[in-house]
């Protein structure tokens, strides 16, 4: 229910805007000494993926070129639960493909409905486990064409999976390769599949309840809203020609916040599809911003924390400008996570 979709985290930023809606969480935690830890317990696989968490479970994923995993830890103590191994599936290569250090074979964040989980890996392997760890299906949905690597989260949508698979733009062939598809959450046949060809794309999709319908848009160099249960076009706004698109689109109060790493921010009116402001000075590259109570707040790539004003990008001067800026020694790729009326913030170090 929507209810226990907000009471848990089962995707990316918990239900779709990185704000927890339920408990407290500690200010001070000491990771040497051990105070405020109640537990910590080891990872088998690396992943840049986040955690979700069901009920008292909480699950990952990791991976090397070697093996792709889900794992399963019980969020009382920290045991390990059970472990799945991604394999015998399909189409999915004998080799691994090339990915990034920064991106690795494990960075979409997984999804889960309640009953089952869902995992993708740069590999295009995509499984459904349940709460078991067994594989309900499992299929490949071809290796993504990347230079880092696909990072793209999965969220769902009633009965449908949906996956963002923007790609390199295949020119020789003329023939396209990304695509956006709705996968049922029972079986993983496809209800419906759009091709999109765009180039390469970071980020993940977003589901927007923007007032009269649940809009499921995602970020290239057009943005697009489609119907998720059927794929349909509601609308397009072409944004950008450069840069690179890691951020997820945030949806806030009829704005929708886009990042591209060098190029740009825009806050886009969507009764309107104009932008009501942008900045090229401070943009984040890979952190998702927090939108709250009027505020956009971000990390940056090499260092530094942001806040404009959310509706009009200006300053108290009336400028085009930042409320503020706070250095910081390191950078952010994690997205910023609000719990009451406290921001926490995981830097790269």
């Amino acid at each position: 229910t929507p209810e226990e979709m907000r009471q848990y985290w089962p995707a990316f930023r918990g239900s779709t805007d990185g704000i927890v809606e339920v408990g407290q969480a500690p200010v001070d935690w000491n990771g040497t000494s051990g105070q405020g830890i109640v537990w910590k317990t080891p990872v088998p696989k690396n992943g840049f993926s986040s955690p979700i968490v069901w009920e008292n479970r909480v699950f990952l994923s990791g991976g090397d070129k070697q093996v792709r995993e889900v794992y399963c830890f019980d969020a009382e103590n920290g045991e390990l639960l059970w472990t799945h191994l991604v394999d015998k599936i399909p189409g999915s290569p004998a080799v691994a493909p090339k990915v990034s250090s920064d991106t690795g074979y494990a960075a979409p964040t997984m999804t889960t409905d309640g009953t089952r989980v869902f995992a993708i890996f740069s590999t295009g392997d995509l499984v459904a486990l349940d709460m078991e760890g067994k594989r309900v299906w499992g299929r490949n949905l071809g290796v993504p064409k990347n230079p880092y690597g696909h990072s793209s989260s999965l969220i769902r949508h009633e009965d449908v999976l949906l996956i963002q698979y923007d790609q390199e733009k295949n020119d020789e062939e003329k023939k396209l390769v990304g695509f956006v598809a709705g996968l049922d959450i029972d079986t993983g046949t496809e209800k419906w599949k759009v091709p999109r060809d765009f180039g390469n794309s970071w980020s993940s999709p977003l589901l927007a309840d923007t007032g009269n319908r649940i809009e499921l848009i995602l970020v290239a160099e057009e943005v697009i809203s489609y119907d998720p249960k059927t794929g349909k076009e509601h609308w397009r706004f072409p944004w950008t020609e450069g840069g690179e698109i890691a951020p997820t689109p945030v949806y806030a109060d009829g704005m929708l916040y886009l990042s591209c790493g060098y190029d740009k921010i825009t806050a886009l009116d969507l009764k309107t599809l104009q932008p009501v402001w942008e900045n090229e000075d401070l943009v984040p590259g890979v952190c998702t911003p927090l939108i709250t109570g009027g505020l956009y707040l971000s990390g940056l790539d090499d260092g530094g924390i942001i806040c404009f004003d959310a509706k009009t990008g200006k300053n108290d001067e009336g400028e085009l400008l930042e409320l503020w800026m706070e250095e910081t020694d390191d950078g952010f790729y994690a997205s910023p996570i609000m719990v009451g009326e406290k921001v926490y913030m995981m830097d790269r170090s």
